[in-house]
């Protein structure tokens, strides 16, 4: 992180080095101080982007990773309410169907990445088919 933060300075630098030529030539005609704002700001937003955009697909994973978790949550707890309503010993097979009386809008929820999941047994934990989604500690 910190060579992309010391390589968007650079870029930053040697746009506001590009403009004060041009700022110079502009200086006594009318859009000279318009210029000399665009000259500050554009690289300052430059700069800004450059830091801002490889942490925006860092966030996205990590939020879509802590929805598939809840996900995974809340289907533990339909096979948890499942289990006690009908008396179901660990172990026993648990059909997905039976599931959507218990899961919110009567539905499976549904991994924000794209992945699946798979429901087996009592006593299992629900996973997801995205090896990044799988809780910590398995």
């Amino acid at each position: 992180m910190l060579g992309i933060v010391f390589h968007a300075f650079e870029m930053a630098m040697i746009l506001i080095w590009l403009s004060v030529p041009l700022y110079f030539f502009l200086k006594g005609r009318r859009k000279a101080g318009v210029y000399a704002i665009f000259s500050t700001t554009i690289p300052t937003l430059v700069f800004l982007f450059v830091i801002a955009i490889p942490d925006g697909a860092s966030a996205r994973e990590r939020a879509q990773r802590a929805f598939c978790l809840r996900n995974l949550e809340i289907i533990a707890n339909a096979i948890k309410e499942e289990a006690k309503a009908n008396e179901m010993k660990p172990g026993d097979a648990v059909e997905t169907e039976v599931l959507y009386a218990r899961l919110p809008r009567g539905q499976m929820p549904i991994c924000p990445a794209g992945g699946n999941y798979t429901v087996s047994k009592v006593g299992a934990t629900p996973v997801c088919s995205l090896e990044q989604h799988k809780p910590d500690g398995n």
